[in-house]
């Protein structure tokens, strides 16, 4: 992510994929991210898709509160999905 704590707001990212120690390109990258429910709050969900530029794809999260959020990165390649689970503190 271009900020470190990401921050409330649009936050850039950047996802470099290796696979045998060579670049993965040849791959769909889908990003969904959210913050869980809270006391009158409904969970929030949503999507980034991303492009493939020098390498590495690129995507956008906008982040709306602060506080605790998900972030779960879905590569599809050969028709095999596998999915990176992060958390974030949005500060």
């Amino acid at each position: 992510m271009d900020r470190n704590p990401p921050v409330v707001g649009a936050n850039q990212i950047a996802i470099g994929i290796k696979a045998k120690a060579a670049d993965v390109t040849d791959a769909t990258v889908l990003v969904d991210y959210g913050m869980a429910a809270m006391p009158g709050m409904p969970a929030m969900n949503y999507k980034a898709k991303t492009d493939l530029t020098d390498k590495k794809f690129h995507g956008k999260l906008n982040l709306s509160m602060s506080g605790p959020w998900f972030i779960n990165v879905k590569i599809t390649r050969a028709g095999k999905t596998q999915t990176v689970k992060l958390n974030v503190d949005v500060q």
